[in-house]
Formats: structure tokens, sequence, C-alpha cells
């Protein structure tokens, strides 16, 4: 099986189901959403009771290709979405996240799930596990609303040309530190990854993709600003995406035109990758 890569990680009460805390940790992951994870755990054991009767701590789902690896505690559970083969070391992690949770961060409350209770927690989840499926293929770039910090070694070398390889060549850091920088900046909001398509993927439409056809949007004049000349292949892209053509059948390399739409529409989640399991679907 491929190498362990962890989607997300979901922190839900115990009993109610309600989600707690949320945290993406793939930056190619549109598809999971908080609520819906929340509610098919909920309905797994309103079915299968026996899960919580025995005393049992943890158990694993397999849906297709992820795996919704659950850990139970007194309070709150702990749902880990994840592709590729699970690591053994990874219950200790998962284990000492919700033991932190429950020790340090709990409140008995019924406003639960609101205001933002939790969030400083997801720096802990960043901490603890963090991206660990970025390419030095990817090339970051700073978000244009993010005050831009001195003294970040990491960031300073982030100028929407260099990849990641480069920034780990020129830091003079550890490729780890790298990473793990660049996954905190990430998951802040300082930072996009771009390039980050492989010629296999199958790109297809979002609901967003419809503010980039109209003339007249802030998404259409914000595209034509940062990439004069790339709206005119709208309508050949939409022509092709057809949940069968790859991104090699459409873009051809990354040096393309096409690519670049593409790959500037990926970042804005005006498309997103046919995940296996929607490959079934359709």
């Amino acid at each position: 099986m491929p190498r362990l890569t962890i989607d997300a990680v979901l922190i839900t009460e115990r009993g109610s189901g309600i989600p707690l805390v949320f945290q993406n940790l793939n930056p190619r992951a549109m598809d999971v959403d908080p609520a819906m994870v929340s509610g098919f755990l909920s309905a797994i054991q309103a079915f299968s009771s026996e899960f919580m009767a025995k005393g049992s701590t943890q158990f694993q789902i397999d849906y297709g290709s992820k795996h919704f690896t659950v850990m139970v505690g007194q309070k709150a559970m702990v749902t880990v979405v994840s592709s590729g083969e699970w690591e053994p070391q990874m219950d200790a992690v998962v284990a000492g996240l919700l033991k932190e949770f429950e020790d340090e961060w709990f409140i008995e409350s019924d406003y639960q799930g609101q205001g933002g209770l939790y969030d400083g927690f997801r720096d802990v989840i960043v901490e603890r596990i963090g991206p660990k499926n970025i390419s030095e293929e990817w090339r970051p770039v700073v978000e244009e609303d993010f005050p831009v910090r001195q003294g970040c070694t990491v960031l300073g070398l982030v100028d929407g040309r260099r990849t990641v390889g480069d920034i780990v060549r020129e830091s003079g850091m550890a490729r780890e530190e790298v990473l793990a920088e660049l996954s905190r900046l990430w998951v802040i909001g300082a930072i996009t990854f771009r390039d980050t398509l492989t010629p296999n993927d199958v790109p297809i439409a979002t609901p967003r993709l419809f503010h980039y056809i109209q003339l007249e949007t802030p998404e259409r004049r914000d595209l034509e600003a940062q990439h004069p000349g790339l709206t005119r292949l709208l309508p050949h892209l939409i022509a092709q995406i057809d949940g069968r053509a790859t991104v090699q059948d459409i873009a051809g390399d990354r040096s393309s035109e096409m690519y670049q739409l593409l790959d500037y529409l990926f970042a804005k989640q005006a498309v997103e990758i046919l995940t296996p399991e929607k490959k079934r679907v359709l």
C-alpha cells in the first residue's frame, strides 16, 4: 500500500457527535467535510452500538481509499481521515492528542462547537501531526492579505518562484524544519501551494467555477489581474473537464498556460481532484 497520508483530524463530543475541532492537513484534499464525517460516525455508532457497549476505545472504518481511524475517550472522540497504510506509531500520537484535549481543553458547556472555543487546539494538532506529504516540487506563494512577518527565514524565501526544494537548499536549515515551518504557514493561511497537480489527476468542476465563467465577477477580475490572458482559455478548459480527462490530457506539462490556469483554479477551489470514491459514482 502507499505510504500514510493524513487528510484531516476531527474531534467530536462523545455521545452527541458535535464537531469541536477540525483541522485539514492535506493541501490537496478539499472533500473532507467535518459535518459529514461527524454524521457518518454518528450513523455508524447508532447502527453498531457494541463499539461503546464493549468498551472498545479504537476502531477503523475503510471506505474505498479513505480510512477513518477513531479513538474514543471519556468525553470526546478523535477521528483521523487518511489514505495509505496506517502506521502503528500513530496510535500513541492520536492517543496523546485525545488525552491532552480531554484533560486541558474540554469544557462542559451547552455551547460546544460554537464561537471557536477550541481553535487554539488546532495548533497542537499541527505540531503533533502536521502535513507530511508536501512535495519538494510544489511552489509556495504568500497570500496577498497576509502581513509578511520579518525574521522568518523560510517565509522570506517564499517568492512565488522558488519550489519547496529550492527553499530547503537555500535556507541552510534541515529539510524537516523547513517542511514543518511551511506546514505551519499553510495552516494559518499565510501561504498556499501551487504546482500541486500531477499528470494523472482528473480535475472536475466545483460550484465556484461558475464565478470565473461569468464576465463581471470579483473572481474573474482577480484572475485577469494576476494572470492576464488566461481567461481566454476558460472555454477550452471547461469543454475538457468531463470527469475522464487527466491533467496530462488537458494541459500537458507544468510549463503550459493551461496548467497554470488549472493550478490557479485548483488553489481557489474552483476545481477539485476526482477521488476514487467519486470515480465509482460517476
